[in-house]
């Protein structure tokens, strides 16, 4: 059974602050937390879940969990960040990754600039994880990609892919003196990505969702380019989600790295 104490530290855990402090994380959900358990690769610091839950998945259980709570449905319900939740959570440790400037010249990372939104910034995640994508950064007006809705929204790929939150003017900088390296930046006008020539090294920014890339960023980048609306109508829409349109630029320059 859960004490009141350890409640509130799940559901801290919850607030960037508490996270940076202990250096731990949530996942939720039936299908991320076995799916997790079934790769036993990770170690789980607590794993908390409802009788019901446990006894279905008893064969997912094994000596990588710390620390096992087994709780009723209405206990369940004052951690839980789903309105419909599935009756099991993970606390985990934030993974540690580190990079070198040199090896980014030999792969197309991403960048984010002010990406806000966390359902935005996991979905991202997931498709840099699918695409081959091994690096991110993050400008530090990011969302924080261990947010639960983040995590979610990465369905697990948030441990897989490497995430850094940097001063990306600044990371910037130190590129631009490599002379074979390459910035890109997606605009809403601008060459088709379609029509352009692309390389399968270097970094793909993105903007915020309303106020897109910022003029510090801008000045870094070589080639603009734009994904242009197929549609037959004239009043379609303005653009594509920040999101969609990582997965087009990546599954443009990954086709034609192949």
């Amino acid at each position: 059974m859960l004490s009141k104490n350890k409640i509130k530290f799940i559901n801290r855990l919850k607030q960037k602050k508490f996270r940076s402090e202990t250096g731990l994380f949530i996942m939720e959900g039936d299908k991320l937390v076995s799916e997790l358990l079934s790769n036993r690769k990770e170690s789980i610091v607590q794993l908390v879940a409802t009788t019901g839950w446990l006894r279905a998945n008893q064969h997912l259980l094994h000596r990588g969990i710390k620390e096992i709570t087994e709780v009723s449905e209405p206990f369940f319900s004052k951690i839980t960040s789903f309105e419909s939740p599935t009756g099991v959570l993970a606390v985990l440790s934030i993974p540690q990754f580190s990079f070198h400037e040199n090896d980014l010249k030999k792969q197309l990372s991403i960048g984010l600039d002010t990406i806000q939104d966390p359902g935005n910034l996991g979905t991202i995640i997931r498709i840099a994880d699918w695409f081959g994508i091994n690096t991110i950064f993050c400008s530090h007006g990011c969302a924080d990609c261990f947010n639960p809705k983040a995590v979610q929204a990465s369905m697990g790929s948030v441990l897989r892919v490497p995430l850094f939150y940097v001063n990306l003017e600044t990371l910037l900088d130190k590129m631009s003196f490599f002379d074979d390296y390459i910035v890109y930046g997606s605009f809403i006008e601008g060459p088709s990505i379609y029509n352009s020539k692309l390389s399968n090294t270097g970094m793909l920014i993105f903007g915020n969702e309303s106020r897109g890339i910022q003029d510090s960023i801008k000045k870094y980048i070589r080639f603009s380019l734009s994904i242009p609306s197929f549609s037959r109508q004239k009043n379609h829409a303005e653009s594509l989600n920040v999101s969609a349109a990582v997965a087009v630029f990546c599954s443009e320059f990954m086709r034609r790295g192949l």
